[in-house]
């Protein structure tokens, strides 16, 4: 196998871009590689349909017995995915899924 490899998705993970990140995603996985590095440092938006193509692919990257993880979230990905209760989903690095920067006591 191969280094991991590195898929940034840009600001917008909606579902306005929900097919083009698909096939771009579909286009990776036929690729060879031991780990999947999504980077998620540039999304500023993410809605339902952003979450539903995360887990589709990590479903999709575990059933080719690779390994899948999220670089680097950005705060509205962690605001959703702690919301959702869906951090424990996801291995991430190096910033925790559903860590809530600046919550008050």
């Amino acid at each position: 196998m191969s280094q991991p490899t590195r898929v940034a998705l840009g600001a917008e993970l909606t579902i306005y871009r929900a097919a083009e990140l698909r096939e771009s995603l579909l286009a990776h996985l036929a690729q060879p590689f031991d780990v999947l590095d999504i980077d998620l440092s540039d999304v500023a938006e993410i809605d339902s349909s952003g979450i539903q193509l995360l887990l589709a692919t990590q479903a999709a990257v575990h059933s080719l017995g690779r390994s899948i993880v999220l670089h680097d979230p950005s705060e509205p990905v962690r605001d959703v995915c702690g919301l959702l209760n869906l951090g424990s989903l996801f291995a991430t690095e190096p910033a925790a899924i559903g860590k809530q920067d600046g919550a008050a006591s």
